[in-house]
């Protein structure tokens, strides 16, 4: 946020790049409003860079763009709130055009607001060198021309030329990164994976030098899927460390092969279903679905009557006093 400049408030425009000094006294009488978190509870921070990490195969992509596209549609991501839709660009290095496609159209079949679709930008595979001033200037013009306010790299290793492990060399990609947050007024997500040993926790788990953990405003991890000891559902743990908010407790989530998103409720599969017999049927009455539940996922009507009333209580479903069933916007997440 941008604050007025007054008499005593120094900007230094004869230098390469102007900054504002305010005093103790302004920044005290500064009464305005802290813009809201663009995923609330500190997880992406206006301004800020988040890092999203985990080892190979745990589903950062799938986790990644499923974040975007809730990010364009103001559609809360797995129990965090996203206040405004936001235009996404995610700039990747590794899905070649088709496989793209595909994933997107699964995914968008759980978001009916239309804004995911217009506000979700994705590249063809592109790498870029951040530290190169020719990519760097091609990245800045493309976020700025196009008014992008969230943009996401997949992975880094594809975005720099540096030594990943000397923190002299990633610190200056690092800091790169926060001069193109600074010039265009973004939020930055980057893609990266675990190191190799398993002892590590954290964004300390995060491959390379430590001054890429030490850079950003917030740390994801999500862990590798394991199956509770006794049977159950597969799961995987997310972990977050914030600068800016206190740190949550790890999250279970759980990812659906139906539909490519993950979900912090294990019946994330039947309930996907319910959704799309719904939004296949309109003006479905509570008894018409519960037929359509019983076909479809081949059950009886208690478990039908069972998963409509948990979709119902969780505010998935809702149904009208007339008795027909609809799917309110902010449950396609």
């Amino acid at each position: 946020m941008k604050q007025k400049t007054n008499a005593n408030t120094q900007s230094y425009s004869n230098q390469s790049r102007a900054f504002k000094i305010y005093s103790a006294r302004e920044l005290n009488d500064d009464n305005s409003v802290r813009p809201k978190d663009v995923i609330s509870g500190g997880l992406l921070v206006p301004n800020g860079i988040t890092l999203l990490h985990g080892k190979a195969k745990a589903g950062k992509t799938y986790l990644a763009m499923q974040m975007g596209l809730n990010i364009a549609s103001a559609t809360p991501w797995l129990g965090n709130e996203i206040a405004k839709r936001k235009k996404v660009f995610y700039l990747q290095a590794e899905l070649p055009y088709y496989p793209m496609r595909d994933r997107v159209k699964t995914m968008l079949l759980n978001y009916e607001h239309p804004s995911a679709k217009e506000n979700f930008q994705m590249s063809e595979p592109r790498k870029l060198d951040i530290c190169d001033e020719d990519d760097y200037k091609i990245l800045n013009e493309i976020i700025t021309q196009e008014g992008y306010k969230v943009v996401i790299i997949d992975p880094l290793v594809y975005f720099h030329e540096k030594n990943e492990n000397s923190n002299d060399e990633m610190s200056s990609v690092m800091s790169r990164f926060r001069d193109l947050v600074n010039e265009t007024d973004i939020s930055l997500i980057i893609i990266h994976h675990d190191g190799k040993g398993g002892e590590m926790t954290g964004g300390d788990a995060s491959r390379g030098a430590s001054a890429i953990f030490g850079a950003v405003d917030s740390d994801i991890r999500l862990l590798s899927p394991k199956t509770p000891k006794g049977g159950g559902a597969k799961y995987q743990n997310m972990e977050c460390s914030l600068r800016h908010a206190a740190s949550p407790e790890p999250k279970h989530l759980y990812f659906s092969e139906e539909t490519l998103l993950f979900s912090t409720e294990h019946a994330t599969n039947d309930i996907s279903k319910l959704k799309k017999i719904i939004a296949r049927q309109p003006s479905t009455t509570k008894s018409e679905l519960i037929k359509a539940v019983m076909e479809s996922l081949e059950c009886g009507k208690s478990k039908a009557y069972a998963l409509i009333g948990s979709a119902t209580q969780n505010r998935s479903i809702s149904v009208s006093p007339e008795g027909i069933v609809s799917v309110p916007d902010s449950a396609f997440c």
